[in-house]
């Protein structure tokens, strides 16, 4: 396959914001874990956690919740924090676990994660 030189450019361009946006992700999931902690969305006005990623952070329903319940979890499970800090797993791949995730099955469930896709995952 022979790309132009601009086809080239637009083509890394597209690789170096995918890894940054997993690497946002797992900043992000790290600040809303201490924001989490700390109970700073009491001290802002919000109700709950929920409200703030969405009204303060301004991030979608479903994009909350997932951020939420992964930061959640990573903050229990250090493989689950430490596979998305490494860009192995997807804030994405992640949500779709983390309700099956424990500390004596961290290892299995996160190389599954890892290795298949989030069709795959929700199948299985």
């Amino acid at each position: 396959m022979t790309l132009t030189t601009k086809q080239q450019s637009l083509r890394t361009r597209a690789l170096d914001l995918s890894r940054q946006h997993r690497k946002v992700e797992a900043r992000l999931i790290d600040v809303i874990a201490q924001v989490d902690r700390e109970r700073l969305f009491l001290r802002l006005g919000r109700a709950s956690l929920f409200d703030y990623v969405v009204r303060e952070l301004g991030l979608s329903e479903p994009v909350a919740y997932a951020l939420i319940t992964v930061s959640r979890k990573a903050a229990k499970i250090e493989p689950l924090r430490t596979a998305i800090a490494c860009g192995q797993l997807t804030v994405a791949k992640a949500s779709r676990v983390v309700a099956s995730l424990t500390s004596e099955n961290a290892q299995e469930l996160l190389a599954f994660a890892t290795a298949h896709t989030t069709r795959e995952i929700d199948r299985e």
